[in-house]
């Protein structure tokens, strides 16, 4: 079997982010092609286990890094999870109150929003497409099962963005997205820790690892291997950090980013 592991971020570079979500016929078959030649195809995701649809997984992968680098599997199986002290939680979303961060809460196998807060906006968005593909949806914070392995959360004018992220420094890692939108990682996890975790389980070195995004959240994983992939979506300042730009997400980007490289 080839040594090559492949790992591709979801939105905006397997899935579309225009409002039908359909994932182009040239992705699948990059995808069927290339781990019929033996090479291994992963999805790398700040997604949790549970909003990665049936429908995407129906493609075919070998295995899964959710959550920036918190969940991962492989063939099915999950091969590291790290979870977060429940009175953490607790903590965290009474202070995400307190800034007015209205957080999407998100673990494996639950994804929760604060019902103190409106639901609004992209946030609604979200959980509204999360709802459609079959996710339960819990809206509230005090019950006492509340827990998360991750966090993202959106802001509005005024928000004190230095003084939140200097007191979560001691617990997370703030990624800002732009646009009033920001996620909370823990400290030492992240997508590039991810792909450590399966070249450690598989044996396999990293110079034998691709991966492609299109966002600067996926520039931790797109920096830690030797082949990196920004699509031709992707936002320019990635562009002039990879060593390979691909065509659209719309143009056979995918396809396009494997030919390059020989892997279909």
């Amino acid at each position: 079997m080839s040594e090559n592991l492949i790992f591709l971020d979801i939105d905006g570079t397997i899935v579309p982010e225009d409002e039908d979500h359909s994932i182009p016929d040239s992705t699948i078959e990059a995808i069927r092609r290339t781990r019929e030649k033996g090479n291994r195809v992963f999805i790398n995701t700040g997604r949790v286990r549970q909003n990665v649809s049936d429908l995407l997984l129906s493609i075919g992968f070998d295995g899964l890094v959710c959550g920036c680098g918190t969940d991962i599997y492989y063939q099915g199986k999950e091969i590291f999870h790290h979870t977060l002290d429940e009175k953490l939680c607790k903590k965290i979303a009474k202070v995400n109150r307190e800034y007015g961060a209205n957080s999407l809460y998100e673990a494996a196998q639950r994804t929760s929003v604060d019902s103190w807060f409106s639901l609004s906006g992209e946030l609604k968005k979200i959980v509204d497409h999360f709802k459609s593909n079959g996710a339960y949806i819990y809206e509230t914070v005090e019950d006492e099962a509340f827990y998360f392995d991750k966090f993202a959360a959106w802001y509005e004018e005024g928000f004190d963005y230095k003084g939140y992220e200097a007191y979560m420094k001691e617990w997370f890692t703030i990624i800002d997205r732009g646009a009033g939108f920001l996620e909370a990682v823990p400290n030492g996890y992240s997508k590039a820790t991810g792909i450590g975790c399966l070249c450690q389980y598989l044996n396999v070195d990293q110079s034998h690892c691709y991966a492609v995004g299109d966002s600067m959240n996926d520039w931790s994983m797109l920096s830690y291997v030797p082949h990196s992939i920004c699509m031709g979506n992707g936002k320019e300042a990635l562009k002039q950090r990879v060593e390979y730009v691909t065509t659209d997400i719309h143009e056979d980007g995918i396809w396009n980013a494997l030919k390059h490289y020989d892997l279909i």
